[in-house]
């Protein structure tokens, strides 16, 4: 039923607080979901390096932002160039 421990929990956050995720104020919500993250990239490989690289690409991305970058076609790049690039070096060694 549940994929992951994930699902579960916003399961179980729907349940107990009838779907009012959402109504959590922002200065509460806000630093448990830095929080949460800086936790999480540490607790992968236990590298503070992790954790930097975090907050760097962070402030790059808020940076971005303000100078008006759309993040669509970044994220796009990041996940169809590695299958770009696999089917020009097949299409190379076919050619």
């Amino acid at each position: 039923m549940f994929e992951n421990s994930a699902g579960l929990l916003v399961f179980l956050i729907n349940i107990f607080e009838d779907g009012k995720v959402l109504s959590i104020p922002a200065p509460y919500l806000a630093p448990s979901i830095v929080f949460l993250t800086i936790i999480g990239s540490y607790a992968i490989r236990n590298n503070f390096l992790d954790v930097a690289l975090l907050i760097g690409f962070g402030l790059l991305a808020y940076v971005m932002k303000n100078a008006g970058f759309n993040p669509a076609p970044i994220v796009l790049g990041l996940i169809l160039g590695p299958i770009a690039e696999r089917g020009l070096a097949q299409s190379m060694l076919l050619g």
